[in-house]
This record gives C-alpha cells, structure tokens and sequence, in this order.
C-alpha cells in the first residue's frame, strides 16, 4: 500500500450500530458522523484535481500526514458536500502555513475558526447573516466540523490515542466557521483589506480560544459604543493579554452602521476601539504584573492594549440586525492566516 494511503473497513451499516462503532473507535467529536463510502469519498475528490495521496500537512501532536484523500474521508463523516471540500483544502493550506501555529495538545482551548469571503459564500449556502456563529446550516457546521475531525482523526490518531487535554474546553471545538456580511459592511471586506481581489474567494484561519458575546442597545455615538466594545475586550484573564496575538472582533451591522454614520474609516475604528481596550497594571495581580513586567507585553502610559498596535485587531462584519457584536480571543504570537480557495 502507498504511504499515507487510507484502508477499506466494513463497519455496520445500521445507522446506531455504525455510531457506536465508530464511537468506540475514537473517531468522532461524540457526535454521528456520515459512513465515508467510497462513492462519498471519491464525490470529494471529484471537486480537485489533487492528487489524493499528496500530503497537505502534518498535524499535530502526532503529526500525521493529511493527505488529500484522508481530508475528503473526514469531511465526508463530518457531513460536508462536495461543494465545500474546495473550502476545507484551502483552510488546510492556511493551517500549513509555516506562520500558522498548529497548537498541539495542552490546556488552552484552541479550536480553528474559519472565515470565508467572496463569491463562493453564496454558491455553497454559507450563512453571514442572523446566527452565522449558532449553527444551523449546514456549509457552517460542517466545514468547522471537518477541520476538528481532521485534527482528532489525523492529528490525535483518535480521540483514545492522545487525549485532549485542555482543562475545561469549549463548545466551540465541535466546529467554528462563517462567512463575511460583505453586502452589510460599510468597509471593504477582509479578504480586500489583505490584498486580494474583490470577486476572489478567501479562507482565513484563526486560533480562536473563546468568543464573548457583547451588548451595546443604547449608544448611538461612536465614542459610546467603542466604550462597550473597548471595554469588554479587556478582561485580564483573558489569553490576549498574557500574548500580543491576534483577536477578531465580530462587528455586528448595527454596531457597524454607527461608526460607519460617523464617516470613519475601519482603520479609524480599529484605532477607536483599541484606545479602549486595555487594562492597567492595578487590573492584573502582583504575579500577572511581575509577568508583564519581564518584558512579555509592551506597556504605553501605563496601559496594556490587547494588542501592541491598532492593525493588529481584525473587524470583520458579520451577522443579522441587532445591538450585538462578538469578541473573539486568539491564541499566540503568530498572525491568521488568508488563504485564496482554488475550484476545479
């Protein structure tokens, strides 16, 4: 058999039987997946020309190769179409990207957060709009399924081989994906905004730890909402400020449309909220000041930003119509990556 190349097994064909099989196995997030059939499986690489045996990246801890073969039998049971599989390679890729940080196996919760742009939203029914982040569409749920499957599968050699060990965990780790509101955006998108073209289709990949759901019903200025949105960035546990990584900031349409009203820039409003998103030295205990102290994060005036500078904060639209936004914490030195999708 060629390296990397995947086995035939017979597994029960009763949709119970098959779950607890597969179940019993390690092979799945706890949830039931779809048997990858051969016929399923070559629906998926049908989409690419790749060659299946080519190995896209190693996962860790184990570091095992993903082939393009085994992405396709993982977005098989995680329930993809055919029409997202070009989506799932092009988020391998970014996750392969030497700046890219794989996180192994420890205690942070890290899951990938996928974030797609361009005209391939629409054409595979990705969700921007109301509850994009809740699930309920299936090119959402699966795409970010496919990518912890993938980890667990190939990077875990299955749950029972190498246990995950983060403390608590998130909810977040079954699968994170949307896509921009472009149509609602007041700026350039963000695939424009890193230099790709406007009617490209990207992937970008974040680590994301944790997301923060965040209210503002009655400011009607911008100074009043980046005071919310400022503010409830800055929670001193929170990994950001422990590492200048890079958070993402969901900006919600009506949130969005405030700033926007005002005339400002996305850069004028990444500068507004991060003058509000900070924390000073009597926030933090002794331990976490001796931290900040040894040089890990740069103080200014006093002041911890959640990130050394204004461009480091990414804003992407997204959503329905409401006064809410989402603030989501990252992991690392080490930036996200956008990666363009390639369709055969």
């Amino acid at each position: 058999m060629p390296p990397h190349r995947s086995q035939e097994l017979t597994i029960p064909q009763e949709p119970a039987d098959s779950f607890d099989y597969v179940n019993s196995q390690g092979w799945t997030d706890g949830l039931p997946v779809i048997p990858p059939s051969k016929e399923l499986v070559e629906s998926m690489l049908a989409t690419t020309s790749r060659d299946p045996e080519e190995v896209i990246t190693w996962i860790p801890p184990t570091y095992g190769a993903a082939t393009v073969e085994k992405v396709a039998i993982n977005a098989v049971m995680a329930g993809s179409r055919p029409e997202h599989f070009p989506i799932i390679l092009s988020a391998l890729d970014a996750l392969s990207d030497p700046d890219f940080y794989q996180s192994p196996i420890g205690t942070l919760t890290v899951t990938p957060l996928v974030i797609v742009n361009g005209p391939i939203r629409d054409q595979v029914g990705l969700n921007y709009g109301y509850s994009c982040l809740g699930g309920g569409t299936r090119a959402n749920a699966t795409i970010g399924r496919a990518l912890r499957l993938i980890q667990i599968n190939i990077g875990q050699r299955g749950n029972f081989n190498v246990r995950d060990q983060t403390t608590i965990g998130t909810p977040g780790k079954i699968g994170m994906c949307l896509a921009e509101n472009e149509e609602a955006s007041p700026w350039e998108p963000m695939h424009v905004e890193r230099g790709f073209a406007e009617n490209s289709s990207t992937v970008t990949v974040f680590n994301a730890v944790s997301v923060v759901n965040i209210v503002d019903s009655w400011g009607r200025s911008p100074e009043s909402v980046s005071l919310t949105i400022g503010g409830s960035m800055s929670i001193s546990g929170v990994n950001n400020y422990l590492e200048p990584a890079e958070p993402l900031l969901v900006l919600g349409v009506e949130h969005a449309s405030i700033f926007a009203a005002a005339g400002l820039s996305k850069r004028q409003v990444k500068e507004m909220l991060w003058e509000n998103a900070y924390l000073t030295l009597d926030n933090l205990s002794p331990e976490h000041q001796l931290f900040i102290e040894r040089g890990q994060r740069k103080v200014i005036e006093g002041r911890i930003h959640i990130t050394d500078d204004p461009d480091s904060l990414t804003i992407v639209v997204a959503g329905g119509y409401g006064p809410h936004s989402a603030f989501v914490s990252t992991f690392g030195r080490h930036p996200s990556i956008t990666q363009s999708i390639e369709v055969s």
